[in-house]
């Protein structure tokens, strides 16, 4: 199955000059990419808005994955569309982006699945959703080149739970980076999120900061509570993350970055929280 992309020319730039001419200012502006390191463990929290608002925050993320060059990517991402599997995985095939084709990793995404009963192999749940797609240029620019794209609908802590576990146990003896694709708090009427009176961008920081406390604590009870009381779109996406990282011995965890679309937009109407971190 090659998948082609929906979100190039919305999301994120269409051409390949210009995606790249784009991901150029993104790392240029964080000293440019270093040689790429020897392959580790890594997971890590990215946004997926588009490029002009969430994707300098991004890089920040991708740059410290490029000094632990993983062999192979996980990408989590929750499903905006409500199409397709409740836990959707891709086993096979390529997916398209304007830097050229990005194949899946088969045998990784064979022993995820095999390991995980609630899981189905299912394109259609990825065949809308853009919150991996804006991934995998990334993916393609600091030098990797294989992956698995999960999507997750439902996003309970028992579904976390047995995802994040799947993963580890699959990816035990490989060198693999692990990847929840999130924004945080989409707060404005347009979202039907109206939580406070008092300066909107002052409460996203404290709540947004929440949510970053708990995937420095690695805690995922931190992460659900907080969640409850907002709107992050894959707070389950982060939660899978902590689980595999946690069973995979990981425990240094760094939030490298925060920001608003209000920093682009300078509008405090309609604001989503943005928020890079990572695991080691």
């Amino acid at each position: 199955m090659i998948r082609r992309p929906v979100a190039a020319g919305g999301f994120y730039p269409g051409s390949e000059s210009t995606l790249r001419e784009t991901l150029n200012t993104f790392f240029s502006s964080l000293g440019g990419l270093s040689e790429p390191g020897s392959p580790a463990i890594v997971g890590g929290l990215v946004p997926h808005a588009g490029y002009e608002y969430s994707g300098q925050v991004a890089a920040h993320t991708f740059l410290e994955f490029r000094t632990h060059l993983p062999e192979t990517f996980v990408v989590l991402g929750p499903n905006h569309r409500g199409i397709g599997s409740g836990v959707a995985i891709v086993t096979a095939g390529t997916w398209e982006s304007p830097l050229g084709p990005l194949a899946i990793d088969e045998v990784l995404a064979r022993d995820i699945f095999a390991l995980c009963d609630i899981m189905d192999d299912d394109a259609t749940a990825h065949s809308r959703e853009h919150s991996i797609e804006v991934q995998v240029p990334f993916i393609q620019y600091i030098g990797g080149t294989k992956f698995v794209p999960i999507c997750m609908a439902m996003q309970d802590e028992a579904t976390a739970e047995e995802v994040g576990t799947a993963i580890a146990e699959a990816v035990r003896e490989k060198k693999v980076g692990i990847l929840a694709s999130s924004d945080l708090t989409h707060l404005g009427s347009y979202y039907g999120f109206l939580p406070t009176r008092e300066d909107p961008l002052e409460w996203m920081k404290v709540i947004d900061g929440s949510i970053l406390k708990g995937i420095e604590e690695m805690s995922t009870e931190k992460v659900y509570e907080t969640a409850s009381l907002t709107t992050a779109c894959g707070y389950g996406c982060i939660a899978s993350m902590i689980v595999a990282c946690h069973h995979l011995g990981l425990k240094n965890a760094r939030v490298l970055e925060y920001r608003t679309s209000y920093d682009v937009s300078g509008d405090k109407s309609l604001i989503v929280g943005y928020g890079s971190a990572v695991i080691t």
